[in-house]
């Protein structure tokens, strides 16, 4: 299982026409993950399903932008 708080230098790229897309309950649960999102996380596909969404979430980011996510959807 990955560290959830790892911080990589892994850089992914994504090509064109292969988006990578997750999927949460209301609650912020991943209930989907396609491959591309799968590969890029560094978690596989069960591990993905069902943890909250911040699994991926670079610790980094500030807790303003996920507050302006939330209140816009």
């Amino acid at each position: 299982m990955c560290d959830i708080g790892a911080i990589t230098d892994r850089e992914i790229e994504v090509p064109d026409g292969d988006p990578s897309v997750s999927r949460t309950d209301a609650a912020g649960r991943i209930i989907f993950a396609n491959q591309t999102f799968v590969g890029a996380s560094g978690y596989s596909h069960g591990e993905l399903i069902g943890p909250p969404h911040n699994i991926v979430r670079h610790p980094h980011m500030p807790n303003e932008a996920f507050a302006n996510l939330w209140a816009t959807i």
